[in-house]
């Protein structure tokens, strides 16, 4: 991500300070975060990630940046609470013991025996996933988004309680 871009994120106040990466309740340290810039520019409909949760029980962000009146993101997301149903339903649809990122079509989506909420992220919207959320995103157009991850207490607290066993295999 161009260090301009990271300048902006933290001083320009378009995200409250308890959000942005290195913030007062992010206990990852300074230096070993990932601030991301991602551009796409997919036909659209196509697939650009897999439906996966996050990385050890972090907070994921994306903000959009760029992106006209008819572009943006559509996201698939389900519910934290829902989590081990849709570990065991994405082993069951994998054949297999681990929880794999995987590509799963609208119908399966719409099949599927969770809740799956959608929303369209336009340009200038921030989109934050909670701990253990899983998600699916399919591009309209080309994009540029801003995406990190913040580790809080509760996140770390859900990570050692409830994950690290299921990371562990």
């Amino acid at each position: 991500c161009p260090p301009e871009w990271v300048t902006w994120l933290q001083e320009s106040f378009i995200v409250p300070s308890c959000l942005v990466p290195y913030g007062g309740n992010d206990l990852l340290p300074d230096g070993t975060q990932s601030i991301s810039l991602r551009l796409f520019g997919l036909e659209r409909g196509l697939i650009d990630a897999l439906f996966q949760d996050d990385l050890c029980s972090t907070f994921t962000h994306d903000l959009l940046c760029v992106g006209g009146t008819d572009v943006g993101k559509h996201w698939f997301m389900t519910a934290a609470e829902d989590w081990p149903e849709v570990t065991e339903h994405l082993r069951v649809h994998d054949g297999s013991n681990t929880i794999r990122a995987q590509s799963m079509s609208l119908h399966e989506l719409s099949q599927a025996p969770f809740n799956v909420y959608f929303y369209t992220q336009r340009k200038g919207d921030l989109v934050i996933l909670p701990p253990r959320s899983f998600s699916q995103t399919i591009h309209q157009g080309i994009t540029a988004s801003l995406c990190w991850e913040r580790m809080t207490v509760r996140g770390l607290e859900i990570f050692i309680y409830h994950e690290m066993i299921f990371k562990q295999r």
